[in-house]
């Protein structure tokens, strides 16, 4: 298992951890499932907690499993382009 698909997996934990849902896909969106600014922070704290560097404002750029890990990762080719509101 590639180093990429473990942080997946952790950031897929910790969302559905963090928000009480019971199974997060990689590509689920944190504020659609009910995320907040405070949820984020929560968020960030635990991933540290597992020796994650996530920064709450990159929920906010990469609110998905997938993309996170991707950018956590080095690999910001994997990361996708998100569309500006």
């Amino acid at each position: 298992m590639t180093e990429d698909r473990l942080t997946e997996d952790a950031l897929r934990d910790l969302f559905a951890r963090v928000l009480g849902a019971p199974v997060v896909g990689p590509n689920d969106n944190f504020f659609q499932l009910g995320g907040d600014s405070l949820a984020a922070m929560r968020l960030a704290s635990a991933a540290r907690d597992r020796g994650l560097r996530v920064a709450t404002i990159a929920l906010f750029e990469y609110p998905t499993p997938r993309a996170l890990a991707a950018v956590l990762d080095g690999d910001t080719a994997d990361a996708p382009e998100l569309a500006d509101a």
